[in-house]
């Protein structure tokens, strides 16, 4: 989780740093002492107008300037940026998985406060998306190991009970949401803790969903906050323990039962804790979500719109981004780690998706500012063009003429001639031939892509929703793989071409980013080729391996708003035109700060690189670039903040390090294909089966072989029956499906088989 600060976040952090005392910053109104006099009683009114800015007010008739002054800060520091207040932005997003941790929604906080949320596949519409606890995997663990679970009201106090060392978990959309399917999440549980806001709907709140519980756990309670905390997050923050929360007492409020609420609080027929199946095997297969809140300002503003209108995981934009980023710094910038680790700002970036999962909209979409760019500074320098280029052409069929004249010459002539020919062509040799500016190429071979690079001054871009160019650079139009130009080009190395039948050309700088989205076999079968992986190609590579939207897309989509779009193309736009003001590269800095996180990284990775010991130790090649790669994209995050940045700040990195457990298990799944194929494989059909129970309305209906068969058929791994069997028997090894009796055998052609499914996979499948 990343959080952006408010101004009355930035003042409540200012107001307890100087005195000592708690202002909560989630609070819209409230009275707290004053610090600019001895106040024994809270005196100071502090709120938050309508444009988003902090409204002080003492009693004691305090100036602003003196409470300012007491804290620290200027009349500015109570405004928001003028980009912040013009619409909501998001402050902070917490993840819903299921069970096996498949994400499959997000809720965001935005500012000013409210609440929205995100389906996985990007869409905005909640239609058809399973609701689930937050933190379900670990919920489902607890009640399995007979462990304390905690029930809040909101994500950030679960959040803050989880980093102390609790289980703990919330609805989504707080009070007044608590669905029979949350009761059955929880149905075993030894004892269950459900800690309310104090307020009305948080003490209604609590009341209804410890009276859902009760018939389904060993024990719940209901606690509230010490006196004058609203919340358990305000309870901690004053200094009170767990020994200090207040046991409800009806007395205290009269919470209303849920027919009294208006029926808003769902409640469970029959007795949910009368599961007669044992707890599932969690799937191997658990990739993490794509951090899409580590990403700053525009580059995150456009991943969502894109995933949104696309309707794709938000990782394929986010992937196609960091290669546009990458692409315009066109390598003008130097990152100085510290002395004698420098890093450049070359990405090499592959997303892994099937065909028809809109790739090529996601990849048009993304890299629309380079294309744009590209057009408009080939049109910009398109007459100087053509007058370079006639000058060349005359300057080389003087030479040609000289030569030949030369060649003809007799007598005197002759040494006259031969000089005028050599000068000639010294001077064409010297003579870079014109060619109109390029960000831009395509599946290219590695021979022409030099020669591009040549033309360019050493820079140059593959943006592509196919893997032709690694099947290019593979030997497809030769008989051995040519990666030496790409591996130098990721760290700027100077390459020498030496041609046959043509001169050589040597590229002092050469600059290639690479954004990729290729089908998952790409991948696979690129691990194959010893030149790709020896010489430590792929290790060079950042991977995304993304779950499918096909089969839950939306026929409706929006558009990107024209805001994202804009503020995207302003934000390329802006890096590139820094870029192409440099006339050589420039250093940036990582300052002390953000070198001290990106320590706490390597010495995280370090030991897990251990070939024996090491859980990355089978991609260890991959591992040992990572620190670097982060470094590469924390310089990016920085150039968003301020193309004119001379540093990598600490927030920089810490965004940039908040990608690293997402980019780990991701590479793990794409250098390891095997594995992970057999893992989506069993998430997928654990998705149809969920998708299906929904859909019938009939959480108890069996299904069969044959069933399964017909919805899974014309994938890539289900060509024959027996494929699917195949899945559905590691499904039911695992314990969430069920095999049932095969009837007695009569004549004829035997029934297909028939299975029943888990009730937590058609729980609430509708929902």
């Amino acid at each position: 989780m990343t959080v952006t600060t408010s101004p009355l976040e930035r003042f409540a952090d200012a107001y307890t740093g100087a005195t000592g005392w708690h202002l909560d910053p989630d609070r819209r109104q409230q009275d707290v002492r004053c610090p600019a006099h001895e106040d024994r009683s809270p005196s100071l009114s502090v709120g938050i107008g309508q444009d988003g800015r902090v409204l002080l007010k003492c009693q004691a008739e305090c100036d602003l300037a003196s409470v300012l002054a007491a804290v620290g800060l200027d009349e500015a520091d109570l405004f928001p940026p003028r980009e912040a207040s013009d619409r909501p932005r998001i402050v902070a997003s917490y993840r819903y998985p299921d069970e096996v941790g498949t994400l499959l929604f997000t809720v965001h906080r935005m500012a000013p406060k409210s609440f929205r949320q995100q389906a996985a596949s990007g869409a905005w519409s909640m239609s058809g998306v399973r609701r689930v606890l937050y933190h379900l995997p670990d919920v489902v663990a607890a009640v399995k190991d007979g462990a304390e679970v905690y029930i809040c009201e909101g994500e950030k106090d679960v959040d803050l009970l989880v980093a102390g060392g609790l289980v703990a978990t919330c609805n989504p959309g707080g009070a007044g949401k608590w669905r029979p399917e949350y009761t059955a999440s929880l149905a075993g549980a030894g004892r269950v803790w459900v800690i309310a806001d104090d307020d009305d709907p948080g003490r209604t709140h609590a009341a209804a969903v410890a009276e859902a519980l009760r018939p389904v756990v060993g024990e719940v309670s209901v606690w509230l906050p010490a006196k004058g905390s609203k919340d358990i997050s305000d309870h901690l923050a004053t200094g009170h323990g767990f020994d200090e929360l207040r046991l409800y007492d009806p007395a205290e409020a009269s919470p209303q039962s849920p027919e009294e609420a208006g029926g808003s609080i769902e409640r469970a027929s029959g007795d949910c804790g009368d599961v007669p199946w044992p707890d599932p095997l969690p799937l191997s297969a658990r990739l993490p979500a794509f951090p899409i809140e580590r990403l700053p300002g525009a580059l995150g503003g456009i991943t969502l719109a894109v995933a949104a209108t696309a309707q794709t995981p938000p990782d394929l934009p986010a992937f196609v981004g960091l290669a546009v980023l990458s692409a315009a710094t066109r390598g003008r910038w130097e990152i100085v780690v510290r002395p004698g680790w420098i890093e450049q700002t070359a990405l090499y970036l592959a997303a892994l998706s099937d065909s028809g999962t809109r790739k090529t909209a996601v990849n048009r979409e993304m890299g629309r500012p380079l294309r744009e760019a590209q057009k408009r500074l080939r049109e910009g320098h398109r007459a100087q063009y053509l007058e370079d280029a006639a000058a060349y052409r005359i300057l080389e069929a003087r030479a040609k003429a000289a030569e030949s004249a030369a060649a003809k010459a007799t007598g005197e002539k002759v040494a006259t001639t031969e000089a005028e020919a050599r000068g000639l062509a010294r001077k064409l040799g010297e003579t870079r031939p014109p060619s109109l500016f390029r960000l831009l190429a395509d599946d290219v071979t590695p021979e022409k892509l030099a020669d591009l690079m040549a033309e360019q001054g050493g820079p140059m871009a593959i943006l592509s929703a196919e893997g032709g160019f690694l099947g290019t650079l593979a030997g497809r139009y030769s008989d051995t793989a040519n990666v030496d130009l790409v591996l130098k080009a990721y760290d700027c190395e100077t390459h020498q071409t030496d041609r046959i039948n043509r001169f050589g050309a040597e590229i002092e700088r050469p600059f290639l980013t690479l954004g990729l989205i290729v089908q998952p076999d790409v991948i696979a079968e690129a691990g194959k080729i010893r030149a790709f992986t020896d010489r430590g190609l792929l290790p060079r590579f950042l991977f995304g391996v993304p779950p499918t939207t096909v089969g839950t897309r939306a026929l409706d989509a929006p558009d990107v708003p024209t805001d994202d779009a804009k503020e995207w193309d302003e934000c390329v736009s802006g890096i590139l035109d820094a870029a192409e003001a440099l006339a050589a590269p420039v250093r940036i800095q990582v300052n002390a700060e953000a070198l001290g996180i990106l320590n706490g990284l390597r010495a995280a990775v370090e030991p897990r690189l251990h070939p024996d010991l090491g859980d990355l130790g089978r991609i260890a090649a991959w591992a040992s670039k990572l620190p670097g790669a982060v470094v590469r994209i924390a310089a990016l995050f920085a150039l968003v903040r301020d193309p004119a940045t001379s540093e990598v700040q600490s927030d920089d990195m810490k965004a940039a390090v908040g990608l690293a457990d997402y980019l780990i298990a991701h590479a793990r799944a794409a250098l390891a294909m095997d594995d992970h194929q057999r893992d989506s494989r069993q998430v997928a059909m654990l998705g149809w089966i969920r998708r299906r129970a929904g859909s019938s309305g009939d959480s108890g209906d069996a299904f069969t072989l044959r069933d399964a068969w017909q919805a899974i058929r014309g994938r890539a791994w289900a060509e024959t029956t027996a494929d699917v069997e195949a899945v559905l028997g590691e499904l039911e090894e695992l314990g969430w499906i069920r095999r049932r009796p095969d009837p007695p055998r009569r004549t004829g052609r035997p029934p297909s088989p028939s299975y029943d499914a888990h009730p937590r996979l058609t729980a609430g499948g509708a929902q």
